[in-house]
């Protein structure tokens, strides 16, 4: 009969992931849902500095939890949730701001207060960009002529009477930066100080046109030093000057040498491998700061290389290090130097290198390419590379299935051949303990039979029947069996325990009894005499064995 299965409660309380999105950080935690609101808000306020009376959430159920003591386990929470955190002050400006206009709403994630508070907000696509401004500042605290913003379109700099949809904002969500500007030199970059009225940024057009059409003013500071230094040091410069002139919106590039990029990027197995971006720079180059401000800065280009390229970088501009880069990429792409050999009025340039089997697949970004263009290309590239490593994917995968099947073939052999070898051991052993004891045995036999030997020869004749000074001495055995023997009755004691022996009752393993009064002779002075002890005329011993 079945024995039915036994049910096993749990008491423990169920685990609710939360992925807590602040700014550019992602806050992992973990509790059981016996805990409170207060709780995980006490932690998110431990690890990003802000009060729990301010924060509040965004994009999710626990934003309408108004108690902050209500159990996890009452708001019905799945066990992974994403959780926006934003300040109260961001959330009452949302509520209030999201749909006071009718038509297409447009989302912005806003950073404030030195990037280090931000809220996602809808926007009506009808406001002007002055409105958007005068808005921001009711939040922010930063009045429209103090507000320096990073990442306002071209057009938006330019006319403030623009409404959000005409002005050419990114979708799904655009992020602007607001930072406080006390006065001083204003750098001239993409940074701008914003009028606060269509007056002034009317008055401001000729300014902003020069700020626009203006290179970056970062030629006093190489890219990369034209003094002797290793990969790592050079393209570390790189990055540092380069996040300096457009700021922190860009690839991260790949900091060592090239031949480590592209170790980084071909040497894993298929399905890790990813293409190699190489961005060729040239500071003389009229494209170079256009390209590099509306391409290689934009967001949604900086974070499609990082998630799809392995991005590596070089400046061309002085003739050291185009004959720095020339030795590299010869020993790196040796058959690819042609298409990588690049004048100056053909800089900058993108390059995307994938390699399928023993193959590469080589196209260029060209740096008179707009962001949409550039994002095409880097698309289509992937998309392309994509095909082929999918197909080295799928031969990648059957060839470690055939090695993996031959291991565990090879494996099942092995611990057959294994189990075997026991097995044959084993018998082996076994026979030879089998033999072991049979010579034991025997050789056992043979040493008893010595003995009784030795033992009945030192036993003295049996007196005749009718002799006097006799005894007669009755032995019963361990098997029952009597034994009986005339000896004289000047006889030693040893005479009788050498007969016993010769019978195959040594003393060491069997000891000799009187029944009454119960005496065990065998102890007694071997050299005495029958008589001297009281033995005389007959007797009966018992003969058994030690303990």
């Amino acid at each position: 009969m079945a024995t039915p299965p036994v049910r096993v409660s749990s008491l423990q309380p169920r685990m609710v992931h939360f992925d807590i999105e602040y700014l550019n950080r992602t806050l992992h935690y973990e509790l059981d849902e016996s805990q409170t609101l207060e709780v995980l808000k006490r932690r998110i306020s431990n690890d990003i500095g802000i009060p729990i009376h301010r924060l509040s959430f965004a994009e999710h159920r626990i934003k309408d939890v108004t108690d902050d003591k209500t159990v996890l386990r009452a708001m019905r929470l799945p066990i992974e949730n994403r959780v926006v955190v934003i300040s109260r002050d961001a959330a009452s400006f949302m509520n209030t701001r999201s749909q006071r206009r009718p038509g297409p709403t447009f989302r912005f994630h806003i950073f404030y207060n030195n990037d280090q508070e931000s809220f996602e907000a809808p926007f009506s696509g009808s406001m002007t960009i002055n409105e958007l401004l005068r808005d921001l500042s009711d939040v922010t605290g930063v009045s429209p002529r103090q507000q320096t913003l990073r990442g306002l379109p071209l057009a938006a700099q330019r006319d403030g009477t623009l409404t959000i949809a005409q002005a050419g904002f990114q979708q799904p969500v655009h992020e602007l930066h607001i930072v406080r500007q006390e006065g001083g030199n204003r750098s001239r970059s993409h940074d701008r100080e914003l009028p606060s009225s269509d007056d002034e940024f009317m008055d401001s057009q000729e300014d902003f046109g020069y700020a626009q059409e203006e290179a970056v003013d970062g030629t006093d500071h190489p890219l990369i030093p034209e003094r002797d230094c290793n990969p790592t040091e050079a393209l570390q410069c790189f990055a540092n000057e380069f996040t300096r002139r457009y700021g922190d919106g860009i690839p991260p590039f790949f900091i060592g040498s090239l031949a480590s990029a592209a170790q980084e990027a071909f040497q894993k197995t298929a399905s890790h491998r990813k293409p190699l971006a190489i961005y060729l720079h040239h500071d003389r180059s009229f494209k170079t700061h256009i390209f590099c401000r509306n391409c290689i800065a934009n967001q949604l280009i900086s974070e499609y290389l990082a998630l799809n390229y392995v991005t590596w970088a070089w400046d061309l501009t002085s003739e050291e290090n185009r004959a720095r880069f020339r030795a590299v990429y010869e020993e790196v792409f040796g058959q690819l130097q042609k298409p990588m050999m690049r004048s100056e009025e053909d800089l900058p340039v993108v390059f995307l290198v994938a390699k399928t089997g023993s193959t590469y697949m080589v196209r260029a970004c060209e740096g008179d390419s707009n962001a949409e263009e550039a994002l095409n290309v880097l698309t289509g590239f992937c998309m392309s590379y994509e095909e082929q490593r999918e197909m080295e994917v799928r031969q990648e995968s059957e060839r470690e299935a055939r090695e993996m099947l031959k291991r565990e073939q090879d494996n099942a052999y092995e611990a057959s051949l294994k189990v075997d070898r026991e097995k044959a051991a084993a018998k082996q052993e076994s026979e030879r303990q089998k033999f072991l004891e049979t010579k034991r045995v025997e050789d056992e036999r043979i040493r008893v039979e010595e003995l009784k030997g030795r033992l009945a020869a030192q036993v003295p004749l049996e007196p005749a029947e009718d002799a006097e000074d006799v005894t007669i001495i009755r032995i019963r055995l361990p098997s029952g069996e009597m034994l009986q023997r005339r000896f004289w009755q000047n006889d030693s004691l040893q005479n009788l325990l050498d007969f016993i022996g010769s019978k195959g009752f040594a003393q060491a393993n069997f000891k000799l009894l009187r029944s009454w009064p119960r005496k065990d002779v065998s102890a007694c002075d071997p050299t005495a005499t029958f008589k001297q002890l009281s033995l005389v005329p007959q007797e009966t011993l018992i003969v058994e064995e030690r303990s």
